[in-house]
């Protein structure tokens, strides 16, 4: 099989995609030797943020886990100072739960958690952050003991 028809991706958002050989790509980067520098730092941050994002996995409870990803929507794409916070995405719960590691029924639990305790609303299918600190103290006091 060729190597170009054993990934997909599917973005959430308008992006535009550029394609290039391989060989395009390193004779960018031998004229351009400064990306190699941006590279290794785009590599070193997506590492933290995957051993970040692990740890959660194993050590926060699913209501911690949907509050970091909101926090990381929020962060991504949001601006903080608007209140409420609408996120700027329609997720299902099923897509919540294939980001976060979890199963749908557990994140529709989670999400009347946070919902019952005037965190976050729901409407018409759209997402509003109502206390981004009552959100944070979700994502960081979720987190079980290790």
């Amino acid at each position: 099989k060729d190597e170009s028809e054993l990934y997909t991706a599917e973005s959430l958002t308008n992006l535009s995609v550029i394609t290039m050989s391989k060989k395009e790509y390193f004779e960018n980067l031998l004229e351009h030797p400064e990306f190699l520098v941006d590279l290794v730092h785009l590599f070193a941050d997506r590492l933290t943020y995957t051993e970040r994002k692990l740890e959660g996995f194993i050590f926060s409870s699913t209501t911690a886990r949907v509050a970091n990803f909101f926090l990381d929507i929020v962060h991504r794409f949001c601006r903080e100072e608007q209140t409420p916070i609408m996120l700027p995405l329609r997720l299902t719960h099923q897509q919540i739960a294939e980001f976060i590691g979890s199963f749908r029924e557990t994140v529709t639990i989670a999400l009347q958690n946070l919902e019952n305790d005037s965190t976050i609303s729901i409407v018409d299918k759209k997402i509003y952050i109502k206390n981004l600190n009552q959100l944070r103290n979700h994502a960081v006091l979720g987190r079980k003991k290790k």
